[in-house]
């Protein structure tokens, strides 16, 4: 079975350091909680190659994805929290069209399937941008296109950085649905997420971070949210 394995993986900045983590994901979801400023999207982005001081590995199969393997960029996706991935001067639909003749000239996926996913999943979402550009986008608009534009390549692994941020009520439930269909579909979600709520629902296992260090592990689904947050702050009493 192909896993996501970190080993080692460390980030040292002048204030702050990451690690060293070591993390072995072979199937389900997998939850990182911790406060703000525990290391979460640091290591969200240094597994995926976009922190260059980054020391250590993170692979998926033979795919160096720290070294930004084709074979990782194919069947990897990473949707971070904010507007990097999204071009602010193209529409949505200018923009998935670009995106998809990128993703056929450099993997030969069929650009009008992708398409089709994406505009269904932005059927699911409420998702009706028009001719708007990105940059006038709502934070909840921006959040479900970032979401959508990683989903429609139906990675293998799909790695989110807060998945319901800015996110109605009706909008975060239907992303936990579709977060459960990629699990359940034999694929890897790992996100971090402030949700507990939807941790308790949606999560298989949790990594939980302190201060760049992981300080705690359960592969047991909670029952609530306050199941889960209660094992959490056992790590912080």
């Amino acid at each position: 079975m192909m896993a996501v394995e970190v080993s080692q993986l460390q980030v040292e900045f002048s204030d702050f350091t990451l690690g060293p983590v070591d993390i072995r994901v072979e199937d389900g979801i997998v939850a990182i909680l911790g406060p703000n400023g525990s290391g979460k999207t640091t290591l969200l982005r240094a597994i995926n190659g976009l922190v260059p001081r980054a020391k250590g590995r993170a692979t998926f199969g033979d795919a160096d994805l720290m070294g930004r393997d084709p074979a990782g960029l194919r069947w990897c996706a990473y949707v971070p929290d904010g507007d990097e991935m999204l071009f602010s001067e193209l529409s949505l639909h200018e923009f998935w069209a670009f995106y998809t003749d990128i993703r056929e000239r450099s993997f030969g996926d069929d650009r009008q399937e992708l398409l089709t996913r994406a505009y269904d999943f932005a059927e699911r979402l409420s998702l009706s941008p028009g001719r708007v550009r990105l940059g006038e986008f709502s934070q909840g608009m921006r959040r479900k296109a970032q979401l959508i534009t990683g989903l429609m390549t139906e990675p293998k692994v799909l790695m989110v950085d807060e998945p319901q941020n800015g996110l109605d009520f009706v909008s975060s439930h239907e992303v936990r649905r579709i977060l459960g269909e990629v699990r359940d579909a034999g694929n890897i979600v790992i996100m971090s997420n402030h949700d507990l709520d939807s941790v308790a629902r949606v999560a298989d296992s949790i990594v939980v971070l302190r201060e760049g260090a992981v300080v705690g592990r359960s592969s047991a689904r909670f029952a609530s949210a306050d199941e889960c947050a209660s094992y959490v702050a056992a790590y912080f009493a």
